[in-house]
């Protein structure tokens, strides 16, 4: 295996690390990938994308990966995000359940406007920092920066230096 160096940048909603890589260590990073339960989505000569599902009950968030490659040159781009369709749905059982299902003691406007604020924050916020000082679902973003930290480091033999 080749030395190269791995840099991992943290660019607000999104994490890219960057490296250059062998045909073998980018099959080993994709073999690592799918041990860690991620599924491959579309795949094509120089581009891979993968996708994580939700583990809500771990406190574990959809991911989405994504490695394009020029040359030897790999850029390996993920985040965490909601997606829109849970945003919808609860927006659906927002307007639909809650004026007839109201809870005892608890104005219903007051859960309709805690409800929309929470789907307003979902659309706005649909994509999460991986950055491991982020705020934010801070344990899960610290938890997958450091995995994938360690699977590059793996795949490709080297230690990972963050800018």
């Amino acid at each position: 295996m080749s030395q190269s160096a791995i840099v991992m940048d943290h660019r607000g909603s999104m994490s890219v690390a960057t490296a250059t890589a062998t045909k073998q260590q980018l099959d080993a990073l994709r073999n690592a990938l799918l041990k860690e339960e991620f599924v491959l989505k579309a795949q094509s000569p120089h581009h891979m994308e993968f996708y994580r599902r939700p583990r809500v009950f771990q406190d574990d968030w959809p991911m989405t990966l994504r490695i394009e490659q020029r040359n030897r040159e790999l850029e390996v781009r993920c985040w965490m995000f909601i997606p829109w369709s849970w945003i919808g749905i609860f927006t659906l059982l927002i307007v639909i359940f809650l004026p007839v299902a109201g809870a005892s003691g608890v104005p219903p406007l007051l859960l309709f406007g805690l409800g929309l604020a929470v789907v307003t924050f979902g659309i706005v916020k649909r994509r999460f920092d991986l950055s491991p000082d982020a705020l934010w679902q801070s344990r899960p973003r610290k938890r997958w920066n450091e995995i994938l930290g360690r699977l590059l480091a793996n795949a490709f033999g080297v230690v990972a230096a963050k800018r």
